[in-house]
Formats: C-alpha cells, structure tokens, sequence
C-alpha cells in the first residue's frame, strides 16, 4: 500500500488531508508533537500510524519515512518554537525555516515528493481590487505601510525554500496557498462557523457591523482535495498553486448562507467593515483581490465546493458533537 506522511497530522489540515489520502487508497502516516482525539481520524482507525516527534528533527523524519516507506510529505505543521504569548519573530521564523528546510533535505535524500501548505498572508496588504494570482509578490520594499507582515514573510521564505530545492536539487516539491478554512474538526470560529455553530446552539449571534467585509472561505475538503491533486498529478507545469474557494465572499452573505442551512436563526450582521477579526490590520492585512484559482484548476483539474453546501455538511458534523457547537469569538 502507498503511504504518506502528514507533519500536523493531529492539528485541523492535517487530519482532513489524512482522511483524504485514505480514502484515496494511501496509509497516512500522521506526524506530530502529541496525540489527539479527533473523531474523523477515528473513523478511520487502522488506515493510519501515529509518529511522536517534532518536524525540527530531521533525523527523527527520516527514521519515520524509511520505516514507512512513505511516497512523500506534505507539511501542514505550524511549529511556533520557544516564543511568549503573541510574538511571532524570530522564534517562530526560525522554527518554520528549519522545520522546512530539515523536511526538504529528507525528500532530496530519499527522493520524496513534498507539499508544503502555505497561506493567502503570503499575499500581504492588498488594498487594491486586483485579482491575486502565483505570480504576484508582496510589494514588501514599498507602500506607505509594511506590506507583508511576520506570518506572511515566514510563509513566503518556506515557498522560496521548496520551489529553489525543485529547482536546485530536484526535490519534486510543491506549495499550495490556502485561505480561511473551514469545515469539521476545527476549533477555529472562523465566521462562516462561527455563525453556523451558534445557530445551531440555538444562540443569538450578531455583530453591529462588518457585513461588507468580504474574504476567501475555503471549505476544507476542496483544501484537502487541491493537496492531494498538488502531490499525486504529474507532470505539474507549476510549483505555487491558490487552493482556496476562488471568489470573496461578504459577511453578509456568509449571515444568508447560514439562515438557508438553520432557518430562524438569530443571526445577523450590519453594514460597513468590521473593525475586529478579519478587519483589524493589526492581526489580519486587508486583502481586497481574490485569489484566483485558474492555474489549480487547469493544471490539476482542481474544483470547490458552493458555500452552501460547505456549511450544510459542516453543519451535519456539529449536530452530532454539541460538546463544541458554539466556538469561540474569531480572533
């Protein structure tokens, strides 16, 4: 049997891609610093191994994929180093940094392929309406602000890392852009979830304003989908892909969509930006554009998901499990 394995195997991404390679006929070897009790992985209980160890120890990951034989890795992992509370550089920088480039040198010395799960921060503030596409970079040396910030520049130096060992050493290495995901087993409140769950609760969620603020929701499994597509389609004439939804999306809309899955819900949002999660600079740059998704979808015959249905079968998967139907406030 085929085998891969997840670095974050435990965490949100890396447990969907787990049960999408399984159920596409690979073992999933799930790599992480610590167990855990997620119910779609115990579903599919005897299809997957658990491996203890951090991705920063390349020598641990490479004792892991000879052992399993493994056709490659994808690296959903977000290591985060010995940092306080709230601070991002350089601990985390160098975290990532190592963490990928330990992985890459496992690939280049037993030939594996490699997916490294990247992020639309990479994008950086993009005020203006023009589409985002693979061959833009953050403008991170002009503008009247800083363009690109701390996460979106660590992401941006994994990308660099994995398409130069393509393209140096041979790696058959490859990222995939994801933005805002949802879907089930994450704990994240998200809006689209946010707002679903606390229907579903049976509670009142309202914001005074921010219905105008529109983002990137990307279902979980289409992320899934573009990863597993981004590692098993061949030949790529690509090494960067967008695998998100590829439209924008208002909280206004995201407040309707719900209302059709949980009708009566006491839901609602007002008009204008919002000026907490998704609208606070400070914690996520404004990007007006939409991530389009046409190289994913004519190089790897990549498709999504309408949101409605997203959010119907997110919502199939809270019903049974009311210990977390209301998540917390997004951040």
């Amino acid at each position: 049997m085929k085998s891969v394995l997840i670095t974050g195997g435990m965490g949100f991404i890396g447990a969907n891609c787990a049960v999408k390679f399984i159920e596409e006929g690979y073992k999933a070897i799930l790599y992480d610093i610590a167990p855990s009790e997620l119910d779609i992985l115990e579903e599919k209980k005897g299809q997957w191994e658990f491996v203890m160890g951090d991705v920063q120890d390349w020598r641990n990951a490479l004792d892991a994929v000879r052992k399993y034989e493994v056709e490659g890795i994808v690296h959903c992992a977000l290591p985060v180093g010995p940092m306080a509370a709230g601070a991002l550089m350089p601990p985390m920088a160098k975290a990532n940094f190592d963490a990928c480039y330990n992985l890459l040198e496992v690939c280049r010395l037993e030939k594996l392929k490699f997916v490294y799960i990247s992020s639309n921060a990479a994008y950086g503030y993009r005020p203006d309406p023009n589409p985002m596409v693979e061959t833009d970079y953050a403008p991170v040396l002009t503008g009247p602000r800083a363009m690109l910030d701390e996460y979106g520049a660590m992401k941006v130096m994994c990308e660099t890392l994995t398409a130069m060992y393509h393209d140096v050493h041979g790696v058959d290495s490859v990222s995939c852009r994801t933005s805002w995901v949802y879907g089930p087993a994450t704990k994240a409140g998200w809006y689209p979830q946010w707002f679903l769950s606390n229907a579903l609760a049976g509670k009142p969620a309202k914001l005074e304003k921010g219905g105008d603020h529109k983002t990137d929701y990307t279902y979980v499994k289409d992320t899934v989908r573009g990863v597993f597509l981004a590692f098993t389609v061949r030949p790529l004439k690509h090494r960067l892909y967008n695998i998100t939804s590829g439209r924008k999306v208002s909280a206004r809309e995201v407040v309707e969509t719900v209302r059709k899955v949980v009708p009566g819900a006491d839901i609602e949002v007002g008009p204008g930006q919002m000026e907490k999660g998704l609208g606070n600079l400070q914690r996520h740059a404004l990007q007006v554009g939409t991530m389009l998704v046409t190289r994913a979808e004519e190089d790897l015959g990549y498709t999504t998901t309408p949101l409605e249905q997203g959010l119907r079968e997110t919502a199939e998967w809270l019903k049974k499990r009311p210990e977390i139907l209301t998540l917390p406030d997004p951040p």
